[in-house]
């Protein structure tokens, strides 16, 4: 049975026509723990998955708000708390009612009479106290075997296997030393340079609700270059062109359902959309929130050094 709370987050990706397949390659969450969330069966989730962290990405993608669906997680967490541990038995003894002989307190053998008070006998105290001894003793006996037996045999399996890499070591020594490169050789061999990738860094300049041609100008920085990539959930017709709308034509071309086509150029992309809902547009990378357009419309990307 669904979560309502959590259905929210089905609900929302199904308005933007997003696939479970591109939520995961976007959020890398497999797609058994999307639709578990989804509805709400935490419980089949693993407790090292880190469940928190999957919850506030999914929300964040689908614009939803996250803080019910954590709510609802923690509700679940506190109601499977495990209970105390079976071992810690609690005995209860209790003897029959002893007679009473009316507004006496004694009865006839001289023992107080029981006023609804449970009453525990030597004997069965005596019991008592030798079960809790015996289970004392049965943890001591398993602990000092764990404590005693566990090194001796970590050190009959170490030791061996010591005393074979060091011999092992020793006669590859000589062979090693007569393969080192010299020293001359190795100085004229420098490492290759690591190359960190930067992350794009992406701004809305000027929104089609504000421009005649009803474009969404976006401004892209931290690239060399513009990757536009196109993912369709319906048909759709797609144009691309190279810096604005007059610009050399990159793409024209009409995409099914599951279909992708990517563009790239150095300075800018003109990307016109029959469809917007029915597409996932990203631009390096990064998923430009297309499910606001109720018809076709314009999408500039300009790169700015």
């Amino acid at each position: 049975m669904s979560n309502p709370i959590t259905e929210k987050l089905r609900l929302a990706r199904e308005q933007k026509r997003l696939t479970l397949a591109q939520i995961e390659a976007h959020t890398k969450i497999p797609v058994r723990y999307i639709l578990s969330i989804e509805k709400g069966d935490f419980a089949a989730i693993p407790p090292s998955v880190p469940l928190t962290l999957h919850i506030r990405s999914l929300a964040q993608l689908l614009e939803v708000d996250p803080a019910p669906i954590l709510q609802a997680y923690q509700n679940t967490k506190r109601r499977a708390k495990p209970s105390p541990s079976s071992s810690q038995t609690t005995m209860i003894f209790q003897s029959a009612a002893l007679p009473n002989t009316g507004n006496n307190s004694m009865n006839m053998g001289g023992t107080p009479a029981n006023h609804g008070q449970t009453f525990l006998s030597r004997k069965e105290t005596m019991k008592v106290r030798k079960l809790q001894e015996q289970s004392i003793n049965s943890w001591q006996r398993w602990l000092f075997k764990w404590y005693v037996y566990v090194p001796i045999i970590a050190v009959f399996i170490l030791v061996p296997i010591a005393i074979w890499l060091w011999n092992d070591s020793e006669q590859e020594a000589p062979t090693k030393a007569s393969t080192t490169t010299p020293v001359s050789q190795a100085s004229t061999t420098s490492p290759s340079p690591i190359v960190e990738q930067k992350k794009a860094e992406i701004q809305l300049v000027r929104a089609a609700e504000t421009s005649q041609d009803e474009t969404d100008v976006y401004e892209v920085k931290n690239v060399e270059q513009l990757r536009v990539k196109i993912e369709a959930t319906g048909s759709v017709k797609i144009s691309a062109h190279m810096g604005d709308k007059k610009g050399k034509v990159l793409l024209n071309k009409t995409l099914t359902a599951e279909e992708s086509e990517e563009v790239t150029d150095q300075n800018g992309i003109f990307i016109t959309v029959s469809s917007p809902k029915q597409v996932v547009l990203y631009i390096n990378d990064i998923i430009i929130d297309t499910s606001k357009a109720k018809k076709a419309q314009n999408y500039q990307f300009k790169l700015s050094n």
